[in-house]
């Protein structure tokens, strides 16, 4: 009976003992563009946040770690699209104002 409560002891300490592992932001860099062609860059991005984009971004490149979200819609509101890292989505008909990361 001992030798339970002092393994019992032993899991319990150990399981509160482990600080939490936290989750990295996105590194890399994501890229957009108006029809201009003129870019902009958005680094060091937090997973989570809702980020503004220019006024007539046509082109977004994802060139983080993580997925990004880009919304139609400032606020990250919207009917969204996901681009896989490494993606990128451009064209006329394609105006996005806000992007999230994760």
């Amino acid at each position: 009976m001992q030798r339970v409560a002092l393994a019992a002891g032993a899991a319990l300490t150990l399981s509160l003992g482990l600080p939490a592992i936290a989750e990295a932001d996105a590194t890399g860099s994501f890229i957009y563009a108006n029809v201009n062609g003129e870019e902009s860059t958005l680094r060091s991005l937090e997973d989570g946040v809702c980020y503004p984009l220019d006024n007539g971004t046509h082109t977004v490149v994802n060139h983080t770690d993580r997925r990004a979200t880009v919304f139609p819609e400032y606020g990250c509101v919207g009917t969204a699209v996901t681009l896989p890292s490494g993606s990128a989505v451009n064209g006329a008909s394609f105006a996005v104002r806000s992007v999230r990361f994760g």
